[in-house]
């Protein structure tokens, strides 16, 4: 101090006003950045926390409410239509993800099913009868599921179902398949394998032939709407992916298990990825389970173009 006294004596009254103002603002700074970082009392943290978490409340309570209605809807909506085709005896149906499409005063529901009942066997008639019923008295009963979520909604439900006739066409419907052959049967490699190869062997030269003509007609008919062009028509490829802990003659044994077309570069079928690189048109499905052998994890990815 002593020392600055004696420097401020040749200074004129400008400098010393400068150097007044320059102190001031270093001490006003340093007390600002200690205040922030270590000198802020308990009561001034909890009200900045608390404000924080209210913030986030009121702003994400929307969209919590949303969540948690279509988590209820799709879970009452899965036990009912399964509840119904018990009831027609077709206990071989899969229910894809469910899609909502909401506006203001309407909610359509859409999803893809499968069921292993073949129309064009000796029973045609039989199994589209009971088809039909099924899908009477899920839209069409005066107790259907239509109008049940419009009285608990208060709003307009329609609701779409939309038959795949092969069930790897979905990632969720083959998690379900495979889910259902590895519980009926013991989890094994080779028969994992075994039901994947009975998928239709693609031919990759076809494939590409009739994809080129496909754009080429859209181009001369002047379509450039990316969503008509990439129609998902050819399946390219498969992934699936089965880990987890599986008990066998009281033990306690690890699985993981990869069968697909991307996981061996040295093979031929993995060109066919090279046909479509785009990342939205790679559909993935994960979902775990646990049933008396243990519990596992079964991932599905599937390429389509």
């Amino acid at each position: 101090m002593k020392h600055l006294m004696m420097k401020t004596k040749g200074m004129s009254l400008s400098d010393m006003k400068r150097l007044l103002k320059l102190l001031t603002y270093s001490i006003t700074k340093e007390d600002r950045l200690k205040d922030t970082l270590n000198l802020s009392t308990i009561q001034q943290l909890n009200s900045r926390h608390d404000w924080s978490i209210q913030s986030y409340s009121s702003n994400n309570q929307s969209w919590m409410r949303t969540w948690f209605m279509t988590k209820m809807i799709t879970k009452l909506l899965e036990n009912m239509i399964r509840m119904r085709s018990n009831q027609q005896r077709m206990l071989n149906i899969y229910i894809s993800d469910i899609m909502y499409e909401k506006s203001t005063n309407k909610l359509n529901i859409k999803f893809f099913y499968y069921t292993r009942q073949s129309l064009n066997n000796t029973n045609n008639n039989y199994n589209r009868g009971m088809l039909w019923k099924w899908t009477t008295l899920m839209l069409y009963d005066p107790n259907n599921i239509r109008r049940i979520l419009s009285s608990l909604l208060g709003m307009d439900v329609s609701l779409e179902m939309i038959r795949l006739r092969y069930w790897y066409s979905d990632t969720s419907i083959t998690t379900q398949v495979v889910k259902e052959t590895m519980t009926m049967r013991m989890m094994s490699m080779m028969r994992l394998k075994r039901m994947m190869n009975r998928l239709p062997k693609f031919n990759t030269q076809l494939m590409s032939k009739e994809y080129n003509n496909y754009m080429m007609n859209l181009n001369e008919l002047g379509i450039n709407d990316l969503m008509t062009i990439l129609s998902n028509k050819y399946n390219t490829g498969y992934t699936i992916q089965v880990k987890g802990r599986v008990t066998r003659q009281m033990r306690t044994k690890t699985i993981s298990y990869t069968v697909g077309t991307f996981k061996h570069s040295s093979l031929v079928i993995k060109d066919r990825y090279k046909l479509n690189r785009l990342p939205h048109n790679h559909t993935i499905s994960s979902r775990s389970y646990t049933n008396k052998n243990g519990r596992y994890n079964i991932k599905v990815k599937l390429n389509v173009i």
